[in-house]
């Protein structure tokens, strides 16, 4: 019997974004509000993605696995938010596409990594996503900002929102236990892979032009 739950979740996930991305909401000084933290994550395709490709890696494997490595997310990326809010963002725009490319191979090729690993995988992820998170807002802010003022709200929105994100997604990709859901996984990681490596490409011309 086919598994209606777990198409089901997927297509209302991409409906979902489809949808919500047409709404482009930061979390800039300009106090939106818990709701635009909230759904920051679909309006930020390159976090959107690595996400994706992330929770990807735990495609068919046991919930007691995604414990861990969804709390060192969940706290890498609080403690970042609010680190590199007062002290300023890094210019690393290569840092989201690369951590896709290696989540997206890492799931294409069905690769079982140790917890510490992967871990240690989506800890990079939350640092990537703050600090993307802060440097949209800095950019929103002006030319000449180095710190801006972002109110507690939206940044306790983004943390629940992204934490919230992954989580499901690590859970339904989880439950892909059917050889044709698996390889229907493996497929979108490759494509993930393919586009992450052209907006890799892009980001490292960027900074060799510079």
């Amino acid at each position: 019997m086919i598994r209606v739950g777990f198409t089901g979740i997927v297509a209302a996930a991409l409906l979902l974004v489809a949808s919500a991305s047409e709404a482009h909401v930061r979390p800039t000084s300009d106090g939106q509000g818990l709701t635009t933290g909230l759904m920051h994550i679909f309006a930020e395709p390159a976090q959107l993605m690595m996400l994706v490709a992330m929770a990807l890696t735990f495609a068919a494997q046991p919930l007691r696995r995604l414990g861990v490595p969804l709390a060192g997310f969940a706290l890498a990326l609080g403690a970042s938010l609010l680190l590199v809010a007062i002290r300023g963002s890094l210019d690393l725009p290569s840092l989201l596409p690369g951590l896709t490319v290696l989540a997206a191979l890492i799931a294409a090729a069905a690769l079982s990594l140790p917890v510490a690993l992967h871990t240690a995988l989506l800890i990079a992820a939350g640092f990537a996503v703050a600090n993307d998170t802060i440097s949209s807002a800095l950019a929103d802010a002006g030319a000449g900002a180095v710190v801006v003022a972002m109110p507690l709200w939206p940044l306790i929105g983004v943390w629940l929102g992204v934490s919230l994100f992954i989580a499901v997604l690590m859970f339904v990709f989880s439950r892909a236990g059917l050889l044709w859901q698996r390889i229907g996984l493996r497929i979108l990681a490759a494509w993930l892979a393919a586009g992450a490596l052209l907006s890799l490409a892009l980001a490292l011309r960027g900074l060799h032009a510079v």
